[in-house]
């Protein structure tokens, strides 16, 4: 694999409007050289307000998994079904365009708001061969994902940080009309809608911080995984310089649960319970 990227920034008009280009350049042992481009143009009217919007082009190269393994997905009685790879995969490939607002009129609050918008080509299936029992690797579909990015920066004291975050996304497979693939539309439903997260960060002394973060994510509901909530907290503890002692626990209230589904990685029973742990930190 070799890769090389070069990037320039050019002030359209100085400390108000700049534009950013760039390319990547790489070429893999498999799919060949491919260039990358990206640009980015950011308007600053003033302190308080920036506009921002960006294109790029990217690619995925393929996987070992996805060139020549061969494995074993299911057991049917004595017969096995098959995953097998294809040493003509192709680079899956994405167009991504963003435009994103950034806004800190207000003394103790920071706003940001983005949406994108991104094509994906060469888009991974897995297509069945019943004479071999098998499903064999293709490039067979492509996607589109668009949403937006949310989040909030608010200072309640000077002690005190609230960060609020929301995120949205929809995602749409579409298949070649010579794929039979039965599998990867189910690929559009292992990632959520939905996503919220509020942070608080308390520094209640010098030495003594005690943060805790809540989380809420959207029902996958095409794996039938219902929405769920987490919280995490944290409190840490200076007793001299350079040395802290901190005690984590993560999930917690809300006991364990099913995270994810996704056939052929093993993780058909994925789930996470609670969790607590301790770490010691010493800077030097």
């Amino acid at each position: 694999l070799i890769n090389a990227f070069i990037q320039d920034t050019h002030s359209i008009i100085p400390d108000k409007l700049d534009l950013t280009i760039g390319t990547k350049f790489e070429k893999h042992y498999i799919t060949g050289s491919h260039f990358m481009p990206s640009a980015q143009l950011r308007w600053t009217p003033d302190n308080d307000n920036t506009l921002w919007t960006s294109a790029s082009k990217g690619v995925r190269e393929p996987s070992k998994l996805e060139t020549n393994l061969r494995r074993v997905i299911s057991n049917l009685g004595s017969t096995k079904i098959y995953w097998q790879g294809n040493d003509n995969f192709k680079e899956e490939r994405i167009t991504s365009y963003e435009i994103g607002y950034r806004n800190r009129s207000f003394s103790k609050v920071d706003l940001d708001i983005s949406a994108f918008y991104n094509e994906y080509d060469n888009v991974r299936t897995f297509e069945p061969n019943f004479a071999k029992l098998q499903y064999e690797l293709y490039n067979r579909a492509r996607a589109r994902v668009d949403g937006i990015n949310t989040s909030a920066n608010i200072n309640v004291l000077n002690n005190w940080k609230l960060v609020l975050g929301y995120s949205y996304l929809d995602m749409d497979i579409i298949f070649n009309q010579d794929s039979t693939d039965p599998l990867s539309s189910f690929d559009a439903g292992v990632s959520p809608h939905h996503q919220l997260q509020v942070q608080s960060r308390w520094n209640i002394t010098r030495n003594l911080d005690f943060d805790t973060t809540l989380y809420y994510v959207g029902d996958l509901h095409t794996v039938n995984i219902k929405s769920s909530k987490r919280v995490d907290a944290r409190v840490a503890w200076r007793p001299i310089t350079n040395l802290e002692l901190s005690l984590v626990g993560q999930k917690l209230l809300s006991g364990e649960s099913r995270e994810t589904t996704r056939m052929f990685y093993g993780t058909h029973n994925a789930t996470q319970g609670n969790q607590v742990y301790g770490s010691i930190k010493w800077e030097f």
